[in-house]
């Protein structure tokens, strides 16, 4: 017997909302929030930025995300990494800013900074309190004193990530894999960025990787956008980063971060939150209560925190929880829309050989129906935009017997 979409619309967001809850949390600021790092689970820092504004700002908390102050006003913050809570250091244009107290008392450990006002975002790691080092799009920087010399490599050199990094995973101290801008690769250095070596590709065509993890050596995801069905959404690698596979066509995303091997979220525009529970078989969207771009996630202790722009951070103290579709519904890797996000029309597609009859519905965020077409026999079915508002809306389609499909639209 055909279910009720109005009925299930409810459920499923009832589920979500019971069961993998995501609640807005107040950070005082309108700056675009891009980093989020903790150094154990009460302390931690969100650097924010908008870049046509030149605004820079750093939050830190000391109650595990749930409040946030401003610190250190008047740094261009660009990354931050920990020796412990109480050894911080952070990387900015200006200066190098370190705290071995916490966060009470900072210094200025060089009175310049490596890096250029204005130069894009690099990824900073500390080994030792003396061994540190940054990877940017245009060099790889590498210290031994604490940050007072540096030694630097730079982009087209030999030995220098041969791509404009876009997110780096540390393996351990030594070992890092690199994914970029305009790259379908991905690159390994065993030697703390002074070296790296090809490793693997991703299927032809994915030129915007955005984003890596790696919850075991072996098992690795990334995030891609790009123009082309089947060259966007989100990989998986069951070697270590040689061979991607898709395993969702989700479009729009831009961190992928883990809990677990079988527990990772992936968050991107239009406040999208995308969650498996068994290692990316299937993915399930998350109502975040927000349409601002979400720019980054972490997660520990059964917590996840997303930082996005305007000001947006998202917490959810329940991670662990099954959230989602029910058994019934069919994972959406074959329903597919394109071009998504689109300001007109677009074109889902899908599997219908047999010409069943299948019921389309359109919903916005809050879970009210905002179109349907009936009667669907053919495996293409065209969405004229209409009198729909710009947003993000989601989408669903159903036969006599089950839900085939689910995913998200978004207009512009």
């Amino acid at each position: 017997m055909k279910k009720n979409i109005l009925s299930f619309i409810i459920l499923f967001l009832t589920s979500i909302q019971l069961m993998g809850q995501w609640t807005s949390i107040n950070s005082g600021t309108s700056v675009d929030l891009h980093k989020i790092k903790f150094a154990d689970s009460l302390n931690g820092y969100i650097l924010g930025y908008h870049q046509t504004q030149n605004q820079r700002i750093i939050l830190k908390t000391s109650d595990g995300g749930h409040t946030w102050n401003q610190i250190l006003n008047g740094h261009i913050a660009y990354d931050i990494d920990f020796l412990s809570q109480d050894t911080v250091v952070i990387l900015g244009s200006d200066t190098i800013i370190k705290t071995i107290d916490g966060g009470i008392n900072w210094t200025f450990t060089a009175t310049t900074s490596p890096l250029s006002p204005g130069q894009q975002i690099p990824f900073f790691h500390m080994n030792t309190a003396n061994d540190w080092f940054f990877i940017s799009p245009s060099r790889h920087t590498h210290t031994t004193d604490g940050g007072i010399t540096w030694i630097e490599i730079y982009l087209g050199s030999v030995g220098a990530i041969p791509i404009v990094p876009t997110d780096l995973q540390f393996v351990n101290d030594s070992t890092i894999i690199g994914i970029g801008w305009y790259s379908s690769q991905t690159y390994i250095s065993t030697d703390k960025g002074d070296n790296w070596s090809f490793l693997g590709s991703f299927n032809s065509g994915n030129s915007y990787v955005l984003s890596v993890c790696f919850p075991t050596e072996s098992i690795g995801f990334a995030v891609a956008n790009t123009g082309i069905i089947g060259n966007y959404g989100i990989f998986k690698s069951t070697d270590g980063g040689v061979t991607w596979n898709i395993t969702d066509s989700i479009n729009g995303l831009k961190k992928i971060r883990y809990f677990d091997e079988n527990i990772l979220y992936s968050v991107g525009d239009s406040g999208f939150i995308v969650k498996t529970n068994n290692g990316g078989s299937s993915w399930n969207y998350e109502v975040s209560g927000t349409t601002k771009n979400l720019n980054n996630i972490i997660i520990f202790n059964n917590k996840a925190i997303v930082v996005g722009d305007s000001g947006t951070i998202l917490m959810n103290t329940n991670i662990s929880a099954v959230t989602g579709l029910k058994e019934n519904i069919k994972s959406s890797q074959d329903v597919n829309a394109f071009p998504n996000p689109f300001n007109s029309f677009t074109t889902i597609k899908f599997n219908n050989p047999d010409h069943k009859k299948h019921l389309l519905t359109i919903f916005d965020l809050s879970g009210k129906t905002t179109r349907q077409i009936n009667n669907i026999t053919t495996e293409e079915i065209m969405i004229n935009r209409g009198d729909l508002p710009g947003g993000a809306y989601f989408f669903q389609l159903e036969n006599e017997v089950e839900i085939i499909g689910y995913g998200k639209l978004l207009i512009e």
